[in-house]
């Protein structure tokens, strides 16, 4: 393997020269970089990747952290996320929350000194912790803003609205909302999306909840309730409380898509699962994903203005079977 003065001979230049070069190359003038470029490919060297690390003062490790690890909708995004890290010479740590706040916070703080910067997923930590982290390493945030920190959301309009109107065509004039966590901003979006979706279309929008995880047992607990109040079409906040309510259903004998209707939210793979499959909203977390990964990195290389305000993918829904599509006697 070629060294770092086999280079410097061939280009002409000193050791210290070529070490600059791939350290800092903005500091070296075009056409020494040109020489020194040409004369590592031309002796097939590499420079090695812990001194470079040490020369820019960085691991080239990213953090990536996920509230719940048994939640199927994190998986894209994790997977993309760790794809768009390699290929942008990042290697990623990934993370799972422990349910309480404090335990994030400390789950953080113990690999924030470990890594470059910081993706956090609909983290549960205050204001004023995310800003302290934020001050130890770059943090972007998923379905949660904090101040000016850079965040991904996944919006709820456009793919609640959608399913209300799906439901109200069905000829349901009645929809009952299951809520998620008070504490997830995506839970408070979704509730305000559903409240004005339901007013648009003239319909009774209803609000059972908050759930809290298990969100399947909380889903299937849910059902009782809602077959004692005669409802028949349900927006669940997530595809595991909906999946749960499902089975709760099942259990008085009523089947989805046959004696109400039921819709999800995430599009998870679980939709394909169940049976009848699971009408839900689709969330690209896969999108989310790579975005967050390429926001930390810009924000790193400091291409990332300060005031660029959240990135924000829409959301969509996915019609199945899990919903009358047409002509329901309301009961």
């Amino acid at each position: 393997m070629a060294t770092l003065r086999e280079v410097a001979a061939r280009a002409g230049v000193s050791t210290a020269t070529v070490s600059r070069v791939f350290s800092r190359p903005e500091a070296v003038s075009p056409d020494t970089r040109a020489k020194v470029f040409t004369a590592a490919e031309a002796l097939s060297f590499t420079p090695n990747p812990t001194a470079r690390s040490l020369a820019l003062g960085r691991t080239h490790n990213l953090g990536f952290l996920v509230p719940d690890i048994r939640n199927p909708v994190f998986g894209p995004a994790v997977e993309t996320a760790q794809d768009r890290a390699r290929e942008r010479g990042y290697s990623l740590f990934v993370a799972a929350g422990e349910g309480r706040s404090a335990d994030e916070l400390d789950l953080v703080r113990a690999i924030a000194r470990q890594v470059d910067g910081l993706v956090l997923i609909a983290p549960r930590m205050s204001d004023t912790d995310l800003e302290d982290l934020a001050r130890v390493t770059p943090v972007v945030l998923v379905n949660h803003t904090c101040g000016e920190l850079p965040a991904v959301l996944l919006t709820s309009d456009d793919g609640m609205s959608q399913a209300v109107d799906h439901l109200a065509d069905a000829g349901h004039t009645a929809v009952t909302y299951l809520g998620g966590p008070d504490y997830w901003l995506a839970q408070r979006r979704r509730l305000t999306a559903f409240t004005t979706a339901c007013a648009a279309r003239g319909i009774t929008g209803t609000v059972l909840g908050p759930l809290e995880p298990d969100f399947v047992v909380a889903g299937r607990n849910a059902a009782d309730e809602l077959v004692r109040t005669g409802t028949t079409a349900v927006v669940a906040y997530n595809d595991q409380a909906a999946v749960g309510l499902m089975q709760g259903f099942a259990e008085h004998g009523l089947r989805a898509g046959r004696d109400y209707s039921v819709v999800g939210f995430d599009d998870s793979w679980l939709c394909e699962m169940t049976s009848p499959p699971l009408t839900t909203v689709h969330l690209a977390f896969d999108d989310a994903g790579v975005t967050a990964i390429d926001l930390l990195c810009d924000v790193l290389d400091g291409k990332t203005a300060p005031d660029a305000g959240p990135v924000e993918l829409a959301t969509h829904l996915v019609v199945r079977s899990s919903t009358v599509t047409a002509g329901l006697p309301v009961g």
